[in-house]
């Protein structure tokens, strides 16, 4: 009786299998049988056994799992998330409409700067022509 490791491509699962020789008397040669004991968790290394009972869990048996006080809300945490990005968008949404309001403002004011230079200009130009006369 040996333990036997098969690793799942598809997956990346390793599933543990407890493998016991049985000879074969037609063949006359050794063949394997497997016992599926559970899978290995390939980050943690964790090993997770298996129920014993064949085929997939009923349903019942699922939500029992899921009820795990130890597990949080999964659903809170959801809407709790999903209503903080209604709001984040929101703010967006107000600070791109400043944003381009004061654009606008800085345009009208640079304008303006261009404005009062040119005055600034012709009152020099004006000054200095007095001055030299």
């Amino acid at each position: 009786m040996s333990i036997v490791k098969y690793h799942n491509q598809k997956t990346g699962q390793v599933l543990v299998y407890e493998s016991t020789p049985h000879y074969d008397p037609k063949t006359q040669q050794n063949r394997p049988q497997r016992k599926y004991l559970g899978y290995e968790d390939p980050v943690t290394h964790e090993f997770h056994p298996s129920s014993g009972k064949r085929g997939r869990p009923s349903s019942k048996a699922k939500t029992e799992q899921e009820a795990d006080p130890n597990l949080p809300d999964f659903e809170a945490l959801y809407k709790s998330a999903a209503s903080e990005t209604v709001s984040i968008k929101q703010q967006l949404t107000a600070l791109q409409s400043d944003m381009k309001h004061l654009q606008e403002e800085n345009k009208k004011l640079a304008q303006l700067v261009k404005e009062y230079e040119q005055s600034f200009r012709a009152i020099h130009k004006l000054s200095g022509s007095h001055i030299t006369d």
